[in-house]
């Protein structure tokens, strides 16, 4: 039997499929499949975001009834200080939220493809791997919206100023599997620009 593919589910997806909005249902079919080749996970961080997401639109047992089965469903990443660390540095180098910084973090520590809608998640500088599960009329009011400056995306300036893409990967991926025991990086301990 092959090995499973393995991916990780922002709150993004989860929310949009219990809205009834498309693609998210589609993108995330295989996700209620057992016969499924993907092993999907989903941290427990955005698994809260979630539950809240679910909840202002389904009320409590709507977010109750979707958590019991994604428990069933997904394996629930408790985190680890590793995880906080990544996603810790990942917030801060960033334009995305703390739970989208979770989501990135346990992507890269299981060495998985994160499923996310969220545009903040998808800049073209990020540093794990994400598959979009938004429809093309949702990329396109996307667009408009970051070109109306509701949001931003992609890295924050001024943060490793001279470090390139693949140096704060390496920074951050430090963190998950080199030296998890590590919390903080002085400024002077900052990657060394390309040789």
């Amino acid at each position: 039997m092959a090995p499973q593919r393995r991916a990780v589910l922002d709150a993004w997806p989860i929310v949009r499929q219990a809205e009834g909005i498309e693609p998210a249902d589609e993108a995330i079919r295989e996700l209620w499949d057992p016969l499924s080749a993907r092993r999907f996970a989903v941290s427990v961080v955005n698994l809260t975001e979630a539950w809240l997401g679910v909840a202002a639109h389904d009320g409590v047992a709507g977010a109750e009834a979707l958590a019991i089965r994604l428990e069933r469903a997904v394996d629930i990443d408790r985190g680890s200080e590793a995880t906080a660390k990544a996603a810790a540095w990942i917030a801060h180098a960033y334009d995305v939220s703390l739970g989208g910084a979770y989501a990135a973090a346990t992507a890269m520590g299981l060495e998985a493809e994160l499923w996310t809608g969220d545009p903040q998640l998808l800049c073209e500088e990020r540093i794990w791997n994400a598959r979009d599960v938004r429809s093309e009329s949702q990329r396109r009011e996307n667009r408009v919206q970051a070109a109306q400056g509701l949001f931003v995306t992609g890295r924050r300036a001024g943060v490793l100023p001279g470090a390139s893409t693949e140096q704060l990967a390496e920074i951050v991926r430090s963190h998950l599997f080199e030296n998890p025991d590590r919390w903080l990086l002085r400024e002077d301990e900052g990657p060394s620009p390309a040789s």
